[in-house]
């Protein structure tokens, strides 16, 4: 079984503030990923309460991607955007590329 945090060499744990490769290892990642320090239990995952800042993740309308990691969510303000396969609110521009160029994104393989 494989890390779900582990994505194209990078490690993309919510406990990283960026996807990082210099934490993955093949033993850990493909092996022993419950005792890497970044790893949480997906069940935790959905509990953890999702941070934007208005002026770089807000939408004001509701976006739609083909990408099966992107997901969009109602907030008081409007609309935000999030990824996830990195478990992270996108910005605006992001966000706009999810829904044009969601195929050639890096984080979906």
């Amino acid at each position: 079984m494989v890390c779900p945090y582990y994505r194209n060499g990078y490690c993309t744990s919510p406990l990283l503030p960026s996807p990082d490769d210099t934490v993955t290892t093949k033993s850990r990642c493909y092996d022993n990923f419950k005792s890497c320090r970044y790893y949480v239990e997906q069940e935790l995952k959905n509990e953890l309460k999702i941070n934007f800042f208005s002026e770089v993740n807000l939408l004001n309308e509701q976006l739609s991607s083909q990408c099966e990691y992107f997901d969009i969510k109602r907030v008081n303000q409007g609309y935000i955007s999030y990824c996830k396969a990195i478990n992270r609110v996108l910005t605006l521009s992001q966000a706009k590329n999810c829904v044009i160029y969601w195929q050639s994104c890096p984080f979906r393989k």
